[in-house]
């Protein structure tokens, strides 16, 4: 197991979240939407939280569904099957649990790691078959997993997957070369999921530790794909001048920028050989205020490895394993 040193969290939720969690609040509705805590805590107060990534178990099952069903959203793949293959398959698998043996660990830290889950996720997410992500005994705050796809059998949710990838991709080329990798080598699907408002530092240890258990396992892949999860903001740009006139008119200019709800896809997408962005629709969870979107990247599995040591070097993450 690994653990994630002195990371903190804020107990006030920040616009940018907000907006990753499909929100419609406006900034004024934002900031006026705090974790509840005691009345002595000041607004924006932090507090240390250490996490623990754990080989997933059979009380973990509604903790992995709850994060797959936030990638794929109102998909008809089986999410069930694959949490019950994910969990079966331990040895190439992490969940991201609190380390209540940490030393320092207390219930405020137990209640914002609750409350930044209950944040970035609707109703439908947080509550899954009796799994309750707001309760923090024993959540999953966030998984690590590779699936492979070469091997896959008709029905099974990898096809599954794999179909409803394939047919949201209009680039006959590009998806030409995510087809070959499954024909061509061996390929695998990496989930990395968690809570948005978990802090990114947990994804260098989590990355680390899949690339140490496929080795202690001897799973080898040519290829990786990455679901990665995006939304649509809209930025303002300032006062564009509207012409001459005695009254000189002026509208707000304004750009739309997507991000990534998890800042480290970035760098993978940076090294993607192939790669492709499909919006999500309202049957699948997406509203009209915020547009949601999925980019799939295809990386040769030696790309995908610099890019892990890289992205520690970058962030710098402290962390044991034991």
């Amino acid at each position: 197991s690994h653990t994630v040193q002195s990371t903190r969290m804020s107990k006030k939720r920040t616009v940018e979240e907000d907006q990753s969690s499909a929100s419609d609040a406006s900034d004024d509705d934002v900031e006026a939407d705090e974790v509840e805590g005691d009345d002595d805590d000041e607004e924006g107060e932090e507090v240390q939280v250490d996490f623990m990534a754990k080989v997933p178990c059979e009380e973990d099952f509604h903790g992995i569904k709850a994060l797959l069903r936030m990638l794929f959203r109102a998909s008809n793949i089986d999410l069930s099957g694959a949490s019950d293959h994910i969990i079966a398959h331990a040895n190439l698998s992490s969940v991201v649990k609190l380390d209540d043996g940490a030393e320092g660990a207390s219930a405020a830290g137990a209640a914002a790691a609750s409350a930044a889950a209950a944040a970035t996720a609707d109703d439908s997410d947080a509550v899954i078959e009796g799994y309750d992500a707001t309760e923090s005994k024993q959540s999953v705050y966030g998984m690590m997993s590779i699936v492979e796809l070469s091997d896959r059998k008709a029905g099974t949710f990898q096809q599954q997957i794999v179909d409803w990838v394939l047919s949201r991709c209009a680039d006959k080329a590009v998806k030409d070369k995510f087809s070959n990798s499954l024909s061509k080598g061996s390929c695998g699907l990496v989930f990395s999921e968690r809570f948005t408002n978990i802090p990114f530092h947990v994804a260098v240890p989590l990355f680390k530790a899949l690339l140490g258990d496929m080795a202690d396992a001897k799973v080898n892949v040519d290829h990786v794909w990455m679901i990665t999860k995006l939304y649509e903001s809209t930025e303002s740009m300032g006062l564009e001048d509207m012409g001459p006139g005695p009254e000189r008119r002026k509208k707000k200019k304004e750009s739309v920028v997507r991000y990534f709800i998890n800042p480290e896809d970035e760098l993978f997408e940076e090294k993607a050989t192939a790669k492709f962005t499909f919006s999500l629709t309202a049957g699948e969870g997406a509203d009209s205020d915020t547009k949601m979107y999925r980019t799939v990247l295809l990386l040769p599995f030696a790309a995908f490895t610099k890019v892990i040591y890289d992205m520690e070097a970058q962030f710098q993450v402290a962390f044991t394993a034991f």
